[in-house]
């Protein structure tokens, strides 16, 4: 028995064809989630009233390596503003109080449709 695997190949060289194009695209498509999700991040803690100043502290970073591309969002510390307490206004502390802020993972799902929607056009506008 013979199998015709023909347009299969075809289609794995014109793929090859479009990664470099494709990993062009994707960082400023990873750049972009992540501010959408550091706008979230943002707006969530300035809607607490214990917590609000925080919103200022939180940034992004987009770092692309070996053909992988990510991104690291929320508060950092070294931006002051009571970034250290972030933990407690998201889970709260050990003695009460505290967790009147959103859990991050929230930001990131909704964000995942408008994610999806960059990478399925930037797709399309490849193939």
């Amino acid at each position: 028995m013979s199998v015709d695997v023909s347009q299969l190949r075809e289609l794995t060289r014109d793929l090859q064809a479009f990664t470099p194009k494709v990993a062009k695209g994707i960082p400023q498509v990873v750049k972009k989630g992540a501010l959408n999700i550091k706008k979230t991040m943002q707006s969530d803690f300035r809607g607490s009233r214990h917590f609000g100043h925080i919103a200022r502290t939180i940034s992004f970073d987009v770092t692309a390596s070996s053909g992988d591309v990510e991104a690291e969002i929320g508060p950092d510390k070294s931006r002051g503003g009571g970034a250290k307490l972030a933990h407690i206004a998201y889970w709260g502390g050990s003695r009460g109080g505290g967790a009147s802020v959103r859990d991050p993972a929230h930001a990131l799902e909704a964000e995942g449709d408008n994610f999806e929607n960059a990478l399925v056009k930037l797709l399309d506008g490849v193939l």
